[in-house]
């Protein structure tokens, strides 16, 4: 499977930056421990004692044989099912958060500082990359683990910085 290959391959690159950085990570491919789709999917959580890595994955699924597990499922599951969350970060490509209009159109001043569920967004989804759902599925994931009382970030995820001071809950642009 195409999808399946590029995936592994993303996390070796993954895992070796982690190495390379000196951390203490292992990675746990869904296909090898979970089953079917959405947030609803079946299989335990693996946890590690240093950093557990994850990632969207190809996985049997019982309706359609087998299909996409969105890593913004496999989040929202780590989120509410794993002690003491105190935030998620997302890190989006290339743009500095949510945004009321695709960031081909978005301007400085569309960037959606504090969203709600009642605000309306108009997202542009990549399907040639992302093949779930997109940011508007991060929103959704990110609206209820927020409603569980996990603070939720997105960021830029091309600005390492960014990224660093959202884990470490520092104000952020996003």
């Amino acid at each position: 499977n195409i999808v399946r290959k590029d995936m592994l391959l993303l996390n070796s690159k993954v895992m070796n930056s982690l190495k390379n950085a000196g951390l203490n990570a292992k990675a746990f491919p869904p296909h090898l421990w979970g089953n079917g789709l959405g947030p609803n999917f079946s299989g335990k959580l693996p946890i590690y004692d240093g950093i557990t890595v994850v990632f969207g994955d190809v996985v049997p699924d019982e309706s359609q044989g087998f299909g996409i597990l969105s890593g913004d499922d496999l989040v929202l599951r780590y989120a509410l099912e794993t002690p003491n969350v105190e935030r998620v970060v997302f890190a989006i490509g290339g743009v500095d958060g949510l945004l009321r209009v695709p960031p081909s159109r978005a301007g400085a001043e569309d960037l959606i500082e504090f969203w709600s569920e009642d605000m309306e967004f108009e997202g542009e989804h990549a399907y040639e990359i992302d093949v779930t759902g997109g940011i508007g599925l991060k929103a959704t994931r990110g609206a209820f683990i927020v409603n569980n009382g996990i603070e939720v970030l997105m960021v830029n995820g091309e600005k390492p910085d960014r990224i660093l001071s959202a884990i470490e809950g520092k104000p952020v642009r996003g």
